[in-house]
């Protein structure tokens, strides 16, 4: 089997784009291609992560769809700030679909990213 290391020219940098949110900046990294034939993946992080802790999984799927990851406010590279609730969550989710997809989506989420996911 193969690991995402083992092919590096197949291994596009993630695209880093930061987008406006309730006038905080919040870093997001896509990798991919946006294909009317695929979903756009969503990879929300479990509590206390950032969205480097997907960047293996990232490297696996990103030949087969848009691989979107986001930092929730507070976390790495976001600003701090923001609603500390499932509402709050969901809020910064559609944000970032809004801005960076415009076919279906497919959320996967770790631990509190799937239970975002499940709002």
């Amino acid at each position: 089997m193969d690991h995402p290391s083992a092919h590096p020219q197949d291994q596009a940098a993630p695209v880093e784009k930061t987008i406006r949110h309730e006038g905080r900046n919040l870093l997001t990294r896509s990798s991919g291609e946006a294909s009317a034939q695929a979903p756009t993946i969503i990879l929300l992080t479990g509590a206390g992560d950032t969205d480097v802790s997907w960047a293996a999984v990232r490297a696996q799927l990103h030949s087969h769809a848009n691989v979107i990851s986001y930092d929730r406010s507070g976390m790495g590279k976001s600003d701090p700030g923001g609603e500390r609730s499932y509402r709050g969550y969901i809020a910064e989710l559609h944000a970032v679909v809004s801005a960076l997809s415009t076919n279906p989506v497919v959320l996967v989420g770790h631990s509190l990213g799937g239970l975002i996911a499940l709002c």
